[in-house]
């Protein structure tokens, strides 16, 4: 199995199963259009950060010991573990290397801080802890404005050790395949989906949760043909004048198997005299906004502006 590496640590969180064929598939070398555009933005952020500081030094074997307060690009082979950081900052303390330990610094190419990168931050520090005998209780976040974010990285630490363990038993116990939202942005969603169908997978399905797959498994009901047995059409509550519709897997489970569509309650549409549609495109993540649409409907009359 290849070093454990930020990357992998970072991609469990997103789904254990990318990290598995990462470990295991020459395809982890391959990044979606997405993944591109986040990298590149991630260097520009790393480098508009280095422009504005003055004593910065390119890591070296032996630097971590001199003491250098601000060091980047560190590259350091942990034999299990790969230990790659773009920066890391000297702080006041006692370890291993002298009256001073590093803190981990990661760069991002969006605005919002994801689960994922709290716990890259982490592995850095827990990895950091190896070479210098002292975990950083804290870590630095930059985001593609340039903010400054500072974690705790104490309580995110239990995880790691969790995520390092699950992933060095890949081996003798592979993640279980689950679907999840970030399929369209991974370059293994391919493979996954064609292990899906063929499995019968209930992840397959739209909308359904974790938790509800965990429940039906205990019933002993692990493909979308066994889940579509067990519907049962409720009768209506003539008492409840709207009753609320709620998803139901096994209702989709049951379109799937027979081909049909199904339909709870036919929707009502109440139009009016006058109508307006808003449509906004932008990207949220920074916050920005380039394109507004409005559809206007006025007594017959269709306005379009944008």
């Amino acid at each position: 199995m290849l070093p454990i590496s930020p990357t992998h640590i970072a991609s469990f969180a997103q789904c254990p199963t990318k990290v598995f064929l990462m470990l295991k598939s020459v395809e982890s070398s391959k990044l979606t259009e997405y993944d591109k555009l986040l990298l590149k933005f991630q260097n520009q952020t790393f480098e508009n950060y280095c422009t504005k500081l003055e004593d910065i030094q390119d890591f070296k074997d032996g630097f971590l010991k001199k003491g250098f307060e601000i060091i980047k690009n560190c590259s350091i082979n942990l034999t299990e573990f790969d230990f790659q950081s773009k920066l890391i900052l000297k702080n006041e303390g006692k370890s291993s290397l002298g009256k001073f330990f590093y803190e981990p610094v990661i760069f991002l190419g969006s605005n919002q801080i994801a689960k994922e990168n709290r716990l890259e931050l982490a592995y850095l520090g827990y990895l950091l802890e190896k070479i210098q005998n002292e975990f950083p209780d804290k870590g630095l976040i930059i985001d593609k404005n340039g903010g400054k974010h500072r974690v705790e990285l104490a309580k995110l630490k239990k995880s790691i050790k969790s995520i390092i363990s699950e992933i060095q038993n890949f081996d003798q116990s592979p993640p279980k395949l689950i679907l999840n939202r970030h399929c369209s942005q991974c370059s293994f969603e391919n493979i996954c989906k064609i292990q899906a169908q063929r499995e019968d997978n209930l992840s397959l399905l739209d909308r359904i949760t974790q938790k509800q797959i965990n429940k039906l498994e205990k019933k002993g009901i692990f493909t979308i043909k066994q889940l579509s047995f067990i519907y049962k059409p409720r009768r209506r509550n003539k008492k409840v004048k709207n009753p609320p519709i709620l998803y139901k897997p096994e209702l989709q489970a049951l379109a799937i198997r027979t081909a049909k569509t199904f339909i709870q309650r036919l929707p009502e549409l109440c139009r009016k005299p006058n109508e307006i549609f808003l449509d906004i495109e932008g990207v949220p993540d920074d916050g920005f906004f380039y394109l507004f649409g409005i559809l206007i409907f006025d007594n017959n009359i269709l306005m379009f502006r944008t």
